[in-house]
């Protein structure tokens, strides 16, 4: 658009209203600033109408996670007609672990039912109904289980302890670190009980488990919650039920990746390449990090999800001894595939998440370049988190010329 200077802006006279948007359940109330010449708009988190401003420098690509959204989402199963139904909130690790729970549930004959995309509706509720200062994930969370309540037969909400050891390809070959922990965030540990008692009455299946266990343990543990919910499943039920489960999620982690070699062959001028880093709720989530990526693409940089990278071709397990985070040992096998192949980042962060201060510092480190920190949480507006992209990517910009 460009600045037209102060002489042609101190007389320029102008018309301001404000409309309430309701083409979807956020409800915005947008400002509309009427000139002589154009319609400025603002207030809108989808943008709508502000990103009408942007200009041709756009990317004409499709949004590398719209696309990882669909592959995500292509697992969700057929509604059985008459079939016991059970929820599954989009918190905690739904972003990357949905498809072993619905192929886990569809092939028990249940209903899987997702709760809504997070929209202005489920974070007020969230905030309404938590009753502690937790993160603003762990706060949303809560608005979420409040979004199946009168849906659904049960939640189901497994906990997760430890996550799957991170892998890296030595010669072409994909081998496991040798980190002796991948444990998740406390708040992780414990979000069904204390999300389900803020915010739901709907019954709580809640299995308990960390995925570095045999799986014949995972299916004990899965098999005891069903039974105790009521549900007459025999282990081999269960067992065969979380096999498909199984082969579903390192079938889309395998997609995920291919999507991902494809896109960075395609995509040659890597320092245009900006690489979100974050939790799975905070950066595939579009509403919790306010559209960020739909903003990096508009301004002609190509957003890349974390998991779309190749993995590191080394084990950093032995320069970060000391890292039991499932979701650091992630975040520095990325920042060492993002300096080796030259790109940039964006890291999301939230306040009161203790972990993140840890984990930034030794991000910077392991990736040794420049990188924007977002930190977000319910008071968080648009048009700062774009003030400070725009200042990102003009640094970037500059760097290139």
């Amino acid at each position: 658009m460009g600045f037209k200077g102060f002489d042609k802006v101190s007389d320029l006279g102008y018309q301001q209203s404000i409309f309430t948007c309701k083409k979807c359940d956020n409800q915005c109330d947008v400002t509309k600033i009427k000139t002589e010449d154009m319609n400025m708009f603002y207030g809108d988190r989808c943008e709508i109408y502000s990103g009408e401003n942007f200009g041709a420098s756009s990317l004409s690509i499709k949004n590398p996670f719209e696309i990882r959204e669909e592959i995500l989402m292509s697992y969700k199963s057929q509604e059985k007609s008459g079939s016991v139904s059970l929820g599954i909130p989009r918190v905690g690790l739904f972003y990357d672990m949905f498809p072993l729970w619905s192929g886990f549930l569809d092939s028990l004959g249940l209903n899987v039912v997702v709760s809504d995309k997070t929209n202005k509706k489920i974070i007020s509720e969230g905030l309404e109904k938590t009753t502690s200062d937790f993160c603003f994930p762990f706060k949303v969370a809560s608005g979420h289980f409040s979004n199946l309540e009168g849906k659904v037969d049960f939640i189901f909400s497994p906990d997760i302890t430890e996550s799957y050891r991170s892998r890296y390809s030595e010669n072409g070959v994909e081998k496991e670190t040798n980190w002796d922990r991948s444990r998740t965030c406390p708040y992780l540990q414990n979000l069904g009980p204390i999300s389900a008692k803020n915010s739901s009455k709907t019954p709580l299946i809640n299995p308990v488990f960390s995925l570095r266990n045999k799986d014949s343990l995972i299916v004990l543990g899965l098999h005891k919650s069903f039974k105790d919910a009521g549900f007459k499943f025999t282990k081999r039920d269960i067992k065969q039920a979380y096999g498909i489960g199984k082969k579903n999620y390192l079938e889309f982690k395998s997609r995920v990746k291919n999507k991902g070699n494809d896109l960075l062959q395609e995509f040659n001028d890597k320092d245009r390449g900006i690489v979100i880093i974050g939790r799975p709720y905070s950066a595939f989530d579009d509403e919790m990090n306010l559209r960020l990526a739909g903003k990096i693409l508009k301004y002609g940089f190509l957003p890349i999800p974390m998991d779309f990278l190749p993995l590191p071709k080394q084990d950093l397990s032995a320069k970060w001894i000391n890292e039991f985070s499932a979701q650091g040992q992630l975040i520095l096998n990325s920042a060492n595939v993002i300096k080796e192949l030259g790109l940039n980042s964006i890291v999301l962060d939230y306040f009161g998440c203790g972990p993140n201060s840890f984990i930034k510092h030794f991000f910077s480190r392991e990736v040794g370049k420049p990188f924007l920190t977002l930190q977000i949480d319910e008071h968080t507006a648009s048009a700062g988190l774009v003030t400070r992209l725009e200042a990102f990517l003009d640094s970037i910009e500059g760097g290139l010329k």
